[in-house]
């Protein structure tokens, strides 16, 4: 884990909200059945009706900015799968390192010399 990671979650609070809520999806999951090692979780939103446009981009952000940098596996599925998030196992780990309380300006993380 790196000074940039803990950074995107200090610096993008919604992506910090994902993570925890498909940590509890995973772990839900995984306590019912283990459907091909991959959890389809709904991040909770306001109904369609009232769901606010800025709200909508940041998850859809949120999303982007986790898979690119690895920490959230996507998976296509079919119509009635349709799309399959998980943690991966770096997404795993800056969470469980983000819970601890260490942050970006810490000097709990070992800077490179």
């Amino acid at each position: 884990m790196n000074f940039e990671d803990l950074t995107l979650l200090e610096e993008h609070p919604h992506c910090l909200s994902l993570l925890q809520a498909y940590s509890r999806a995973q772990a839900a999951a995984d306590a019912q059945s283990s459907w091909q090692g991959r959890t389809s979780v709904a991040v909770p939103t306001e109904t369609a009706e009232t769901e606010d446009p800025d709200q909508i981009d940041q998850s859809s952000h949120g999303h982007g900015l986790l898979i690119a940098y690895g920490f959230l596996d996507v998976e296509l599925g079919d119509r009635r799968d349709g799309i399959q998030y998980r943690l991966t196992t770096e997404g795993t780990q800056l969470l469980k390192l983000w819970e601890s309380g260490v942050r970006p300006n810490s000097t709990d993380l070992a800077q490179p010399a």
